[in-house]
């Protein structure tokens, strides 16, 4: 299709659909919303040079940052063994003495507490299992504590990324989430972000939010 006759229907379908839009009013005296910064994610992302991190922390002012939970740690943070965590450690300690809010998310549990289970056809799908919430309630904090002792004050942890787009991590539904928020989540040791849903589902967030 000839490209220049292609784009005159697209532009009067554009300046239509203007003039049947409704005006906005903008009324910047009236907050909605607090953006409390903004900031990286340095998952996946290996040790972050000190140079890179004080350009993001520093020159360009960006005051979060998000870790990475490694499960690869397995069941060693019973025993006390961390080292699977001490990339993103390396990491918090430069971007928290710079100021920044550090907050951490977990992809998966330690392949012991998940199980496989059938969902739409994949019967490979994973989730934690409900009779390791307890457990599952330890380890988060075993992070939160392991952080602690090494000079970095979690803002928040949350239980679950993007636990409604889970092809390649857990999913949790809204009545898992529900469940856990509200039986279990209270006694982690920091703040805690859920249902973090990667589509904004309401379904996931409104339980939460009348509890």
């Amino acid at each position: 299709m000839n490209k220049k006759m292609g784009l005159i229907p697209l532009l009067l379908l554009f300046f239509g659909l203007l003039s049947f839009g409704q005006v906005a009013t903008v009324n910047l005296g009236n907050s909605k919303q607090v953006i409390d910064g903004f900031g990286a994610s340095s998952a996946w992302c290996g040790t972050i040079g000190d140079n890179v991190m004080n350009s993001l922390y520093g020159d360009l002012g960006f005051s979060i940052l998000r870790l990475r939970i490694e499960e690869g740690i397995g069941d060693n943070w019973k025993t006390g063994d961390f080292s699977k965590w001490s990339t993103e450690l390396a990491n918090a300690k430069k971007a928290y003495a710079k100021g920044a809010k550090v907050f951490a998310s977990p992809w998966n549990p330690p392949a012991s507490m998940q199980e496989d289970f059938t969902k739409t056809g994949d019967a490979s799908a994973q989730r934690l299992r409900t009779d390791k919430y307890t457990e599952y309630v330890s380890y988060l904090n075993a992070y939160v504590k392991y952080m602690k002792d090494n000079g970095v004050n979690l803002h928040a942890i949350s239980v679950q990324n993007e636990p409604d787009y889970a092809t390649d991590w857990n999913w949790w539904t809204p009545t898992e989430m529900l469940n856990f928020m509200k039986n279990y989540a209270g006694g982690i040791n920091c703040n805690v972000i859920a249902p973090e849903s990667f589509q904004y589902l309401k379904n996931m967030s409104d339980p939460l939010l009348n509890l």
